[in-house]
């Protein structure tokens, strides 16, 4: 089984009115849930293969401080101009871009196509992923070229007051 974990980037800062939405860095809140929600997903045993991720500052930043919790290679670290402000069908020919060496693929990017996404790949309906939010789907596909329709494995947010492994046993 193939997994693609969806994260949309933590809260970003609003402080600086002068910068380019893209340039927005986490706020402090953002910069404290980007690691809970990798302690989290490290406790039920997730670690991607392989990232790709927008190269908005909110979203890197939230790649870079999930990478030591989900302890995979900083190498593994691709940034996709498309994702930015990418619609759910952009995103999926993403992932279906993606080597067939990745069995754990984690996509980092915005809303509103993230949770279009979603909506597209699961089995899941979700209203909104919120900033820092994580699903994860499971694929019976043997290569990312075949990814369609699977199945919600864990989807965790960080005001979630009940957080648990999902489908998945730690």
């Amino acid at each position: 089984m193939r997994r693609l974990l969806i994260v949309r980037h933590a809260k970003s800062s609003w402080d600086h009115p002068g910068l380019r939405d893209f340039e927005r860095p986490l706020n402090p809140r953002g910069r404290r849930a980007a690691p809970e929600m990798a302690r989290r997903l490290a406790a039920c045993g997730v670690r991607p293969d392989w990232v790709r991720t927008s190269p908005a500052v909110r979203a890197r930043q939230t790649v870079d401080l999930m990478q030591p919790l989900l302890a995979f290679d900083p190498a593994v670290v691709e940034e996709v101009p498309d994702l930015y402000g990418a619609d759910p069908e952009e995103i999926l020919a993403e992932v279906r871009s993606a080597p067939a060496a990745a069995g754990t693929l984690m996509i980092v990017g915005h809303n509103p196509g993230l949770t279009g996404f979603s909506n597209l790949v699961s089995d899941r309906p979700l209203d909104n992923i919120p900033t820092a939010g994580v699903h994860l789907i499971g694929f019976d596909v043997a290569d990312w070229t075949r990814a369609g329709r699977g199945v919600s494995l864990l989807y965790d947010f960080p005001r979630n007051p009940h957080p648990d492994c999902g489908a998945l046993s730690p």
